[in-house]
């Protein structure tokens, strides 16, 4: 059986509470919503659920694992809160990062990951 991801997170275990901007960022985000819309991109009538208890973060970014019934496992990267992103309706970082994405995975490099969605 191949390793969860999470196991390599030791050190952000069970952090809820302990850092403000980690709260707020776990405060905004709806797990319900985003573990429908993941079941429904995964298909099959698998449901998942939010390993909300073990995470890791780091500069913008924060990620969970999403468990399927299945037990396959994706990752969900959410961006912290943030008044001065996106300027002007356009988050450039985000969409900078979607594009080298998919050109990592329509190029000659082998892509061991899929991209599904972005918001």
């Amino acid at each position: 059986m191949v390793c969860s991801p999470s196991e390599h997170w030791e050190q952000y275990r069970n952090k809820r509470g302990q850092d403000e901007v980690i709260q707020q960022a776990l405060d905004i985000v709806d797990f319900h919503k985003l573990c429908d819309v993941a079941s429904d991109l995964y298909g099959n009538g698998k449901r998942c659920h939010a390993n909300t208890t073990t995470f890791a973060f780091g500069g913008v970014n924060i990620v969970f694992e999403l468990i399927f019934d299945d037990d396959a496992i994706w990752i969900a990267r959410i961006r912290f809160p943030d008044k001065c992103y996106p300027q002007k309706g356009v988050d450039w970082v985000l969409e900078s990062e979607v594009t080298t994405m998919r050109y990592l995975c329509t190029s000659a490099h082998h892509c061991t990951c899929t991209f599904c969605i972005w918001a």
